[in-house]
């Protein structure tokens, strides 16, 4: 809706620079938390709390002409044939481009920078390995391994996101969070947001608290302050001690990844506590 917003085809006043946009269809995979998921029954106009409207390929050309918008985010959801599709909407595409999806192999990946994309989103959502298997399906290690390999053969341009709130400790985010900042790959963080009609509908989302420490934890990793092994934690894997007492501002509590990214009220109500702060709750 805040894409259309600044295109002036919707009355939804939500102020952002990058057009998020969704190649939609039936997604081969069954991640627990999604609303695309195989064995789903949620609406499938949404994704985690946000209704994404059918919009056909004419609005690349407004985004394209478009002042306003810095940035366009392509979130693919994994159907059979959607890599192609991903590279026609590539080329139409003008703005520096993110795509983000689940791609099989390197080649893959290099494809979408040979057809013009800017950046690449690799998703690990879940940051302990049998929880992945679990509730994701697949083997973390070797996801992270394409990561790496990734983020060494193109530097700067891959980004990946976490969920908090899967069930995982935050030592396991916080493991994983240093070694992405370590292989140079930019971390954005969800908080875990139920959706009726996935498997974890009634699965609560994490407390606002424990994801404050996770946004300190990630500054502190990506400014250099601490490192993971200089972080404490206790028989349940919580953060005891950051290994710091170095302040953060607040610019450390906005989503983070690629530039421009806001993903205004993703995953939480506007009228709640926001997990990530926007632009404008920063700057006043």
């Amino acid at each position: 809706m805040g894409t259309l917003y600044i295109l002036g085809m919707s009355k939804v006043k939500i102020e952002m620079e990058t057009a998020y946009l969704m190649l939609d269809g039936a997604c081969i995979y069954d991640c627990h938390y999604c609303s695309h998921a195989r064995s789903s029954h949620a609406s499938s106009s949404l994704l985690s709390r946000v209704i994404w409207k059918e919009v056909d390929s004419s609005i690349l050309k407004l985004i394209n002409d478009s002042e306003k918008i810095k940035r366009v985010c392509l979130q693919v959801v994994n159907y059979q044939g959607s890599h192609d599709d991903t590279l026609k909407i590539a080329d139409l595409v003008r703005k520096p481009l993110s795509i983000s999806t689940r791609p099989m192999s390197l080649g893959e990946i290099f494809e979408y920078f040979e057809r013009g994309a800017d950046r690449v989103g690799i998703s690990i959502d879940v940051a302990n390995e049998s929880l992945f298997r679990k509730i994701r399906g697949g083997d973390l290690r070797r996801l992270l391994k394409l990561i790496e390999q990734a983020a060494e053969r193109f530097p700067g341009r891959i980004t990946t996101h976490l969920i908090v709130g899967l069930g995982e400790s935050e030592e396991d985010l916080v493991r994983i969070l240093q070694a992405m900042k370590d292989s140079g790959v930019l971390t954005a963080l969800f908080a875990f947001t139920p959706v009726k009609g996935t498997k974890l509908q009634n699965h609560p989302p994490p407390s606002v608290s424990k994801y404050r420490r996770i946004q300190m934890a990630r500054y502190y990793i990506y400014k250099g302050i601490v490192r993971y092994e200089d972080m404490r934690f206790d028989e349940n894997g919580n953060i005891k001690d950051f290994g710091t007492d170095a302040p953060v501002p607040l610019s450390a509590f906005l989503p983070g990844g690629c530039p421009h990214c806001t993903r205004p009220f993703y995953t939480e109500r506007p009228s709640r506590i926001h997990y990530n702060l926007q632009p404008w709750e920063v700057k006043r």
